[in-house]
């Protein structure tokens, strides 16, 4: 599976992406909500989004939102160091993710994460 890690954390990014090799899958990277709305807009084909919940200037619900309003969907695993993650605060729907990854997880809870993606 291809799937994009979207994270401002560089060592979470890091590790992630590590994670993911080690699971057989092709994974790369990029910092911020922004940078990953560009490489979707610019026909870079993922299956699958990590996405932090907390990053500076577009949190990830923003960054779902602003994808699904350009008629992008993708299947996404929210990843966050809050003990809940609340989407429904916004008046747009935006799609649910699939999991809920809380930081700092393991190798064995990203793959039981994983394991709820309909393709994998």
């Amino acid at each position: 599976m291809k799937i994009l890690v979207v994270d401002d954390d560089e060592l979470v990014r890091t590790v992630c992406v590590g994670m993911l090799r080690v699971l057989k899958h092709d994974a790369e990277s990029v910092a911020s909500g922004t940078e990953a709305i560009s490489v979707l807009k610019s026909g870079s084909a993922y299956d699958l989004l990590i996405m932090d919940e907390s990053m500076p200037d577009m949190n990830g619900t923003e960054t779902i939102r602003t994808l699904n309003t350009q008629g992008i969907r993708i299947p996404f695993i929210t990843c966050t160091g809050r003990n809940h993650v609340d989407l429904s605060d916004s008046e747009e729907a935006v799609q649910p993710p699939i999991a809920v990854l809380s930081k700092p997880f393991t190798l064995q809870r990203l793959q039981s994460a994983l394991a709820a993606v309909p393709s994998c």
